[in-house]
């Protein structure tokens, strides 16, 4: 038996040596008549100046029915382009002798990284991509386009007495430490972006004054739309002690690991915004905090947590809903008195209230509470609208029934027509929502009145 398996063996094998002598390689032209791009035009979302474009593709298609060997692939500028492209292992300026079989094609990656200059405007940075020939003639090309803007950019420094204003946008690229007893102003429409190991750090104070009209803006540094409202591009916003009095006003704050973190501080923030974070959108340790027309939403973690401290709460809508990136498993509010340190359990007196306000998100329960005996604390609400079973007595007015946003799911967190917030609350001096609208003398619950 072990002959005729011996020379079944032999016999494949000499079959396979048969075939592979016949097989005739492809045999490449490098006449590019069959050969062109896929595009005549290629424009880059807008990045910042000295940063360098997510990577696009140019697709470039042999419409022939041999194999083609093109010469080259470059850009016309040359070294001095501010683009680079990227194909079958090779990088640079101009790409030389790629392979594409017949009615097949091949992707060249391209990004750009535009010179920083003085210039406030939009800055554009031109090239043509050269479909080259054996004569380096032109037979096809595409125009590459990249907007870019100027910035002022900061990375691990300390900042004292400085203010901010709308110039330029300012982009944190490492730690940014406002110093113990500096204070840092931000003036009206300034926007700040992060990249990933941005994080701006108060150990001082600081001031933000958007208003209506200007808002100031952190947010991730991707400009991108596939970048939209993903989380967790850079670190967010830290208050640690000594700082305090602390000022939020007309502040949206979006896409970081978390939004706002408090450490025994103090800090108001009214007419304010915090949205798709990673981890959580606000969370105060031992802090004193008024938080007046104020919308936390979306946010993988929790998205409001209060370890202790004195926390004041008039029309905050907390929002427990989910993106395309986000999936929360635990409730939106969180209310503690102690946290487990590496030194041990560390507890926190609690004294939290929350008015017109609602409480509401896609879990069957939205309130976490973790309260021990060991130090005083309490919690009331009072006209407001929240998903839980856990409340029980003493709390006046308390509505356990959808408010019926607009489009949680899309972000639009305003009242339906037929939302139960409507008329709900109760005056506490408020006078206006978050989008500057008048709230009547029986206002509703939540950070905005239905109009």
């Amino acid at each position: 038996m072990w002959i005729w398996k011996r020379a079944g063996v032999w016999w494949l094998l000499w079959i396979v040596v048969f075939h592979v002598g016949c097989w005739r390689l492809p045999e490449f032209r490098t006449s590019l008549a069959s050969v062109q791009f896929g595009v005549d035009t290629l424009l880059l979302d807008t990045s910042f100046a000295g940063l360098t474009t997510m990577t696009y593709a140019v697709k470039v298609y042999n419409v022939g029915r041999e194999p083609v060997l093109i010469p080259a692939i470059c850009l016309e500028r040359g070294m001095g382009s501010p683009f680079r492209l990227r194909a079958g292992g090779q990088s640079g300026v101009c790409l030389q002798e790629i392979p594409i079989h017949a009615r097949d094609s091949v992707y060249i990656w391209v990004n750009a990284t535009v010179n920083r200059t003085g210039d406030t405007s939009l800055l554009l940075a031109v090239d043509r991509l050269l479909l080259l020939d054996v004569d380096r003639e032109v037979q096809d090309a595409v125009v590459l386009v990249a907007p870019a803007r100027n910035a002022r950019f900061l990375k691990d420094v300390r900042i004292c007495n400085a203010v901010w204003t709308a110039e330029l946008p300012y982009v944190l690229l490492g730690v940014v430490l406002v110093d113990t007893g500096c204070t840092l102003k931000i003036l009206p429409g300034v926007e700040v972006y992060g990249y990933w190991r941005g994080v701006l750090v108060v150990a001082g104070r600081i001031v933000v004054q958007g208003t209506e009209e200007a808002p100031v803006r952190f947010s991730g540094a991707r400009l991108d739309p596939f970048y939209g409202v993903m989380p967790g591009q850079w670190q967010g916003i830290v208050l640690v002690p000594p700082g305090r009095d602390h000022w939020f006003r007309h502040v949206e704050v979006r896409e970081g690991v978390v939004g706002l973190w408090a450490d025994s501080t103090s800090v108001t923030i009214v007419q304010s915004r915090m949205e798709n974070h990673l981890g959580w959108c606000m969370g105060l340790r031992a802090t004193t905090a008024h938080l007046e027309n104020v919308l936390l939403a979306r946010c993988g973690e929790r998205v409001l947590g209060v370890i202790g401290g004195r926390v004041r709460a008039y029309h905050v809508t907390v929002a427990g809903y989910e993106n395309e990136y986000l999936r929360r498993t635990k409730p939106a509010l969180l209310l503690t008195n102690y946290l487990d340190l590496p030194g041990g359990r560390a507890y926190y007196p609690l004294d939290f209230r929350m008015v017109n306000s609602i409480v509401w998100g896609g879990l069957s329960e939205e309130v976490g509470l973790d309260l021990v005996g060991v130090v005083d604390s309490v919690y009331w609400f009072s006209s407001c609208i929240v998903r839980t079973g856990l409340l029980g007595e003493g709390h006046p007015r308390v509505l356990v029934s959808d408010p019926l946003f607009v489009d949680p799911g899309g972000g639009d967190f305003h009242l339906d027509a037929s939302s139960p917030a409507i008329d709900y609350g109760e005056p506490v001096g408020v006078p206006v929502d978050l989008d500057g609208t008048v709230r009547d003398g029986r206002p509703d619950v939540g950070c905005y009145e239905w109009r």
